[in-house]
């Protein structure tokens, strides 16, 4: 890479950034003083109150009794708590912190377009990350959502440079890419299925096989050992190991047929209605689903389909957010209007990805075009998670080729696959996707490699050449 480009380079993650952090102070500007903490936003903002004054992931009870807790993950109200530690527990604080994780993921957006496209297209996956219709607009919200997506992208984004390292640089990348997953895991603990398959990937150009499961054991430890104290805490305090205790919850609404695949109040089932400890109840809700599952496991598997279009058709919750937390300052009105923008921008992201995969040059590109086709014509209905089933599926269609790819597209594949997985299990809702949300603009146009890897000892350089 000449000098004139590599200035240009940085100069375009200076630009993206800038644009990021500008819109999502913009956002906390207008949101500090009309946006309050509600919702899940609530419990994380007392929580990271707690947490800064020293008193831990606790819960004060209106008869002033305290008792250990660990219902949600434990990594963004930790965040929340470090920031209200130097600057006050105040909602802003915690929006400003928001900015700045988006910021980062945005320039992270940039750096992984830009191994596989040139310099104008990475650029404009960067601006679209920056200035996302459902990211930015979140920054007003205290949930975990925006953070989980941060952490996944820098998870691609270490995969990335791991797998590009030589000789003593890729066990430390490995190493830094175990314990950021193992941090994301802490946020949204789903991360821990994308463990293997990140660790596989971030080895996939070792030609030496002993390295290369050395860097996959490395990536597996570390993210283990991060998470590690959490889980013994909570085995010591609480009496069940575990990185938080809604799981058994999630599980047994998902076994809700007149839930429709997404989020209804718990109907708490007899045999736990007099289990009061926090961690036995969820436990006590994981077992009464598992019975009923196996009770009836065709009747939840019909509910597959509803809990995937709760979490793929429609995101909204930036939108949702607002207006339920203020409906005078944020209108009914407001909320469809966004929703429309937001949704419209998403379909024509999806859209570009799925024509993106079909143009890769590579295996089965006539089964890939025919499902390209399909999958559009879903992004054109309401039923738009099937259309990200195709998309996943003409990944598939790659083959091997799949892991020798720019990480883009390997790496939104597997976190599609594992965001389906784990709520195809519990239950669906918009912001559960945002993850993959957070990589489709670095899938807007087919990769090809960049030149600097372009040798013919480069196993890029092979894998293109196939």
């Amino acid at each position: 890479m000449n000098e004139r480009l590599a200035f240009q380079e940085r100069w375009d993650v200076v630009v993206v950034s800038t644009i990021a952090l500008l819109a999502r102070s913009a956002v906390t500007i207008w949101a500090a003083a009309r946006i309050p903490p509600t919702a899940d936003g609530q419990f994380y903002h007392v929580i990271a109150g707690r947490i800064a004054k020293g008193l831990g992931y606790t819960w004060l009870w209106p008869d002033g009794v305290v008792t250990i807790a660990a219902h949600y993950p434990v990594g963004y109200p930790a965040i929340l708590g470090a920031f209200y530690a130097v600057f006050g527990a105040h909602p802003w604080v915690a929006m400003m912190a928001n900015a700045l994780l988006g910021t980062v993921m945005a320039a992270l957006v940039h750096a992984i377009a830009r191994e596989g496209m040139n310099r104008p297209w990475a650029l404009l996956a960067g601006i679209i990350a920056a200035l996302h219709p459902a990211f930015v607009p979140y920054t007003a919200a205290l949930m975990s959502d925006g953070a989980a997506s941060t952490f996944c992208v820098a998870a691609v984004a270490l995969t990335m440079a791991t797998r590009r390292a030589k000789g003593k640089r890729q066990m430390p990348s490995a190493m830094a890419l175990g314990i950021v997953l193992g941090l994301g895991a802490l946020v949204r603990p789903q991360m821990l299925l994308c463990v293997p398959f990140l660790g596989w990937l971030a080895s996939a150009f070792e030609r030496n096989i002993r390295k290369r499961w050395l860097v996959v054991l490395a990536v597996g430890s570390l993210s283990l050992v991060t998470v590690m104290p959490w889980v013994v805490r909570n085995q010591v305090r609480m009496g069940h190991a575990g990185l938080s205790f809604n799981g058994g919850w999630n599980l047994l609404i998902g076994t809700d047929a007149s839930a429709h695949g997404t989020y209804a109040p718990l109907q708490v089932p007899p045999s736990c209605r007099d289990v009061f400890d926090e961690a036995k109840k969820d436990h006590c809700f994981a077992k009464a689903a598992r019975e009923r599952i196996a009770s009836d496991p065709r009747a939840w598997s019909s509910l597959i389909p509803q809990k995937l279009a709760s979490t793929f058709d429609y995101c909204g919750a930036a939108v949702w957010y607002l207006h339920d937390a203020n409906p005078t300052a944020f209108p009914y009105r407001a909320k469809l209007i966004g929703a429309g923008i937001e949704t419209a921008a998403i379909r024509l992201l999806w859209i570009a990805s799925v024509l993106a995969v079909a143009r890769i040059k590579g295996p089965r590109p006539s089964m890939r075009a025919a499902g390209a086709v399909v999958s559009v014509i879903f992004f054109l209905t309401p039923h738009g998670w099937a259309g990200v089933v195709g998309l996943l599926f003409m990944m598939g269609l790659l083959g091997k080729k799949l892991a020798t790819l720019p990480i883009a597209v390997p790496a939104t594949a597997i976190v599609i696959g594992t965001t389906m997985l784990t709520h195809a299990a519990f239950f669906g809702a918009g912001r559960y996707a945002m993850m993959t949300l957070a990589l489709i603009p670095s899938l807007i146009k087919s990769p090809t490699p960049r030149n600097e890897y372009d040798s013919p000892s480069d196993p890029w350089a092979k894998a293109s050449m196939a």
